[in-house]
């Protein structure tokens, strides 16, 4: 008798129905709630809003953390994601309601848990004591003003709606849905799952005033025309092969072909043949460089400054640099010892090869040479750039470029255009024949510490405190691309010279590689202790150089494959300095590294 046959009639009396329906699976569940995620968020967070006490805030938040840290191991790291938001507008709800020592106590009690990674921001809330404070201090209304994006697995979402609704936590349900914009991302396994994991725990938490669908929208619709010239590639072909360990491919790893802009998309003087010769000659001399043949490396250290040097910058033949002063000077030497003869015969050599610029009304916090070696930009304190001839030894015209401090400039590889970056929260391109801007980069949610040209001239890179870098389209002034991921800001950026990949240095410590085509994370180097300052390639794109606040050199390489388990890769070798802080480096034409900072020695 079968067995199964016997139990169905035994169920059958007593009037159970059958039921054919398969148990849905894991991944069919997450398929089906990432399909309907954006209706979910919206239904169950629009039901409730709270009127809870301020007591309620420190309950509810403990509730969620024990929650978080209690959670299973694969979805827990997502989950940790939330805490910080959770945490900064609890802390300003509650001031804002006019609770300010129900705001400190609360602070006082879970400030540790972010400390280490958000201590910035942590010492920026500390000072939001005031209802008003809420909406003056910018770090209080960036948050009040923008939703902060979070990505959670589909199983994940799952988890924490479950929980909030089932711990009736109000509160919570609230600030998610007014302050937070959570995004539902596939489940992989494998490789991919780590690679993944990677990826979205950079963006998790990210503030960009931009929805994850927007990002995305982003990518596909403005396509980046990444390559170099041809003149660029001929020189290269002029070079003896140099073997790379990665060649230019895409994310599925076929090779890609480099969309190159077309030369007259935006406008630039006429390259002098003698100078297209001397770039071939260097290119010719130039030696190869890589993981096994790492480059000589040569340091310039400023003695007795005071701590007054506030900026510093290599010209891109290695033969001057430029350094700027808080007393409003600007210095520029010659680094070969010639005493700028060459640029002016009928003046006199400059005694130990120094030129001091005077014309600034506060303090240069920003320097950068023109390609050719001729002039000088200078950004400070006051708003103005300064462009200074060398031949003439003398300022040739004042741009009004800001209201507010300008904290770095950076001419044009090409020639002709220069970009800068303020604490007004924008970066502005110029023309240097023209004395205001001709585009104004507006979309950075705080100070724009730093900005590149991309070597092809057609697009500009930001880095700002509000933890991400943008690439800018030169022609239209558009944002193309956001790149998400740091928990510091971002304050020094390096193209590849080939153009694809764009470095990143944060203030925590990390260098990031982007590939620009796709907007995505390539490899992550972690090896610094302090502030990342500078960043510099090879001009093989084999090797990255950084600088920072820990007072060394670390050489990064570039053309490694990433690690299959997505986590960040050390330095292939260390320089330590004696007590300089390195703020400026250059790869010269012949890829020999040049480092630059101020001895510090008694400070930390």
């Amino acid at each position: 008798m079968d067995p199964n046959a016997v139990i169905e009639g035994y169920l059958a009396k007593k009037s159970y129905q059958r039921n054919d329906a398969r148990v849905e699976s894991i991944d069919e569940m997450a398929l089906r709630l990432r399909a309907g995620a954006e209706v979910a968020v919206t239904n169950v967070f629009a039901d409730y809003n709270p009127d809870e006490g301020p007591s309620s805030y420190a309950e509810s938040y403990a509730h969620l953390k024990k929650w978080v840290h209690g959670s299973l191991d694969l979805y827990r790291d997502e989950l940790m994601s939330l805490l910080f938001p959770v945490f900064v507008h609890s802390y300003l709800d509650l001031v804002a309601k006019g609770f300010t020592d129900e705001a400190k106590a609360f602070l006082a009690a879970h400030v540790r848990d972010h400390n280490e990674t958000n201590a910035a921001e942590i010492i920026q809330l500390s000072a939001v004591t005031h209802p008003q404070h809420v909406m003056q201090n910018k770090l209080a209304s960036m948050y009040r003003k923008n939703k902060v994006n979070i990505k959670l697995s589909a199983y994940g979402f799952e988890l924490l709606i479950r929980f909030l609704q089932e711990s009736k936590l109000m509160l919570l349900l609230a600030l998610v849905n007014e302050f937070l914009c959570i995004e539902i991302r596939e489940a992989k396994t494998g490789v991919a799952a780590a690679a993944g994991d990677a990826g979205a725990g950079a963006q998790a938490g990210s503030l960009v005033g931009l929805s994850q669908a927007q990002l995305d929208s982003m990518v596909s619709k403005h396509k980046v025309l990444w390559g170099a010239f041809p003149p660029l590639d001929a020189a290269e072909a002029l070079l003896e092969p140099v073997p790379k360990k990665r060649a230019v491919a895409s994310a599925q790893g076929k090779p890609v072909s480099q969309p190159v802009p077309d030369l007259d998309r935006v406008p630039l003087p006429p390259v002098p043949e003698l100078a297209e010769l001397q770039s071939f000659q260097e290119v010719r001399e130039r030696l190869a460089v890589s993981a096994e043949a790492l480059p000589s490396v040569c340091i310039y250290t400023w003695l007795n400054t005071h701590d007054q040097l506030s900026s510093l910058s290599f010209s891109a033949n290695g033969a001057l640099m430029a350094a700027g002063f808080e007393d409003s000077t600007l210095t520029v030497c010659d680094l070969e010892g010639h005493g700028f003869a060459a640029y002016n015969a009928e003046l006199p050599p400059v005694p130990a090869s120094r030129l001091r610029f005077v014309g600034h009304s506060s303090s240069v916090f920003a320097t950068s040479i023109a390609p050719d070696g001729r002039y000088v930009l200078s950004g400070a304190a006051d708003g103005v750039v300064r462009l200074w001839s060398l031949e003439t030894r003398s300022c040739l015209v004042s741009y009004t470029a800001h209201t507010f401090p300008i904290w770095d400039v950076d001419a044009s590889p090409l020639g002709a255009y220069f970009a800068t970056a303020s604490h007004d929260t924008t970066a502005r391109i110029f023309a240097t024949s023209h004395p205001t801007a001709l585009r104004v980069c507006v979309g950075h949610l705080s100070d724009v510490d730093c900005v590149r040209f991309h070597p092809n001239g057609n697009y500009v890179a930001t880095g700002s405190s509000d933890r991400t870098a943008r690439l800018w389209d030169v022609q239209t002034g558009e944002c193309v691309r956001v790149f998400v991921g740091h928990k510091g800001g971002v304050g020094a950026l390096a193209f590849s010279p080939d153009g694809r990949y764009l470095a990143t240095g944060s203030d925590d410590s990390t260098v990031t590689m982007w590939d620009i085509g796709s907007g995505e994370a390539v490899q992550t180097f972690a090896s610094h202790r302090a502030p990342v300052y500078s960043l510099a390639f090879s001009h093989d794109s084999n090797i990255i150089a950084s600088g920072g606040a820990d007072k060394t050199v670390r050489l990064f390489d570039a053309a490694a494959e990433p690690s299959r388990h997505g986590g960040p890769k050390q330095a292939l070798r260390v320089l330590y300095t004696k007590a300089t802080p390195v703020m400026a480096l250059r790869f010269t034409p012949v890829n020999i590294l040049l480092a630059g900072g101020r001895f510090t020695m008694g400070h930390s």
